[in-house]
């Protein structure tokens, strides 16, 4: 009966997202044929904005609550966790909205970005992309595989529909290119906060009250989120740094060039980690909440399978581009954007190698605190950064894929020692202590 669960719940996160897959190569074919390199390279750049706020704000805050929902089920504490996590989720889409607005109005103020819309525009995704995450991470600790894969094909490929309408509407500009980004997005906020009201109304109050009191959730996932902001800003800035980078140095069309091959190389290796990750994120912390040596040496045995499957995946990535080349060349692609096929390979490449790093970061939170990665998170990404700009400066989009590709030997090779010295002893687990008050 577990494995046929087990089973089922693999076979609706790999449906989702290989869907989600398919509705961003027509989306790379639609935006390709209707927007020139500028423009697109523009609205590219500006949506790095809020993915700067996200990941500094909501994505360790997100990972505290998935680690602490584990936990509150383990203890039979979810009516506490209940009354901390819409707290919790409110102040952090705040902080992610507010975060998003100032950087954009620095942007503005540079002329890199050129109207208030695109402001305003940035905000309101920023506050619907932190809405929305931080609920489907809690639907994925759940294990509520469906609303996930839904969501996640909804949103994709609504954006895929809604593109060309803006764009014949409003012109092919880049504000067109944030709005049909933003609607999607926007429309599903609504059902997913009202699907988790729904959820957490199910939550009984327990007959024998646990000690745990909602602040104990509180201050549990902020201090878990506190070392991810830390390292979040270096992190942040790295991500988005190759972009920036050649905004720098080159134009905003050679940015447009990288970031189509970045999300036909890059980017499917990372979503389809993102099958095993979601899928396997809340088991292995649910197996690093119980201290003892044999459920450690589960957790790494399983640890080590999804890297190697990660590995095999990658070298299938690289030879199924083979095969689809010309493919891309003469039927999604303009033939204004054909540079980028030739940096493809070596995207492919690294985000093989650093979704590695990502599966053994999940090990190494599900048995220890977030201060474990602290070092290796800030360190990789100051050598990230410092990559991005060398290679946009000596090679444009070509010399920033090599960067990237630097970055992610770095990140896994660095992540594998840690894992190493994390797997030889069990580490005390960090569930919401008990009150005596």
């Amino acid at each position: 009966m577990q494995l046929r669960k087990l089973t089922s719940e693999a076979l609706v996160v790999f449906s989702g997202q290989t869907l989600s897959i398919a509705a961003s190569l027509l989306l790379i074919k639609y935006a390709t044929d209707i927007f020139d390199a500028a423009p697109l390279g523009k609205a590219l750049l500006a949506t790095t904005i809020t993915g700067l706020s996200g990941q500094l704000i909501t994505g360790g805050v997100g990972a505290g609550l998935q680690k602490q929902f584990a936990s509150a089920r383990e203890t039979n504490a979810l009516w506490a966790f209940r009354q901390s996590a819409n707290l919790v989720i409110a102040m952090a889409t705040c902080c992610a909205s507010i975060t998003t607005v100032l950087l954009s109005l620095l942007a503005l103020y540079f002329h890199v970005l050129d109207s208030y819309i695109t402001v305003l525009l940035l905000g309101t995704h920023a506050i619907t992309s932190s809405l929305n995450s931080l609920h489907l991470g809690l639907f994925a600790a759940a294990r509520m595989r469906m609303t996930v894969a839904i969501s996640s094909v909804i949103e994709s490929g609504s954006r895929v529909v809604i593109l060309p309408i803006i764009a014949s509407y409003f012109g092919a500009t880049s504000q067109s290119f944030l709005l049909a980004f933003l609607i999607p997005g926007l429309v599903l906020s609504i059902p997913l906060l009202m699907r988790w009201r729904r959820h957490l109304s199910r939550i009984q109050i327990p007959e024998i009250a646990t000690e745990a009191r909602s602040g104990d959730f509180v201050k549990q996932v902020l201090h878990f989120a506190w070392p991810y902001t830390t390292w979040g800003i270096l992190t942040s800035v790295q991500q988005v740094s190759d972009r920036w980078s050649l905004e720098m140095f080159c134009s905003s069309a050679d940015i447009a060039i990288y970031a189509i091959a970045f999300q036909i190389g890059y980017s499917p290796i990372v979503i389809l980690t993102n099958i095993g990750s979601t899928f396997i994120t809340p088991i292995f912390f649910q197996l690093g909440s119980r201290s003892s040596d044999a459920t450690l040496q589960r957790l790494h045995s399983l640890s080590s399978k999804f890297c190697i499957l990660i590995l095999v995946t990658t070298l299938l990535g690289s030879a199924g581009f083979s095969l689809i080349n010309t493919l891309l060349k003469n039927s999604i692609l303009d033939s204004r954007y054909n540079d980028s096929l030739s940096i493809v390979y070596i995207l492919i490449a690294s985000g093989g190698l650093f979704a590695i790093g990502q599966m053994l970061t999940i090990t190494i939170l599900s048995v220890s605190t977030s201060r474990a990665i602290l070092a290796p998170k800030i360190g990789t990404a100051v050598t990230g950064i410092a990559f991005n700009i060398i290679g946009a400066y000596l090679g444009g989009p070509v010399g920033v894929a090599y960067g990237s590709l630097a970055f992610s030997v770095t990140y896994a090779l660095w992540m594998v020692i840690i894992t190493r010295k994390s797997g030889t002893q069990a580490q005390p687990s960090s569930r919401v202590p008990i009150t005596t008050f």
